[in-house]
């Protein structure tokens, strides 16, 4: 019932329940998503800025795709190996 009761509740943001994207797995990451870069990547583009200005594109594209694996992989895989 909880649960419900969340899917009801209006967005800080917007005003409306999204009860229909909350359904669906891949808007609710994207919706997350979009949120998390929305308050965090103006800190991250500070303390990053020249680090990344030094890359090429697809140097920069190449650790985009490894900090995404590395993040899942981290998110997924248990601590410790199963016996």
């Amino acid at each position: 019932m909880k649960n419900k009761q969340i899917h009801n509740e209006s967005c800080p943001h917007c005003g409306q329940t999204h009860q229909k994207e909350m359904e669906d797995r891949k808007e609710v990451i994207k919706i997350m998503a979009k949120k998390f870069t929305d308050e965090l990547f103006k800190t991250f583009w500070k303390d990053q800025k020249e680090q990344l200005e030094i890359l090429s594109k697809k140097e920069l594209a190449e650790e985009v795709f490894f900090q995404a694996i590395a993040i899942f992989l981290d998110n997924t895989l248990p601590d410790k190996p199963e016996k």
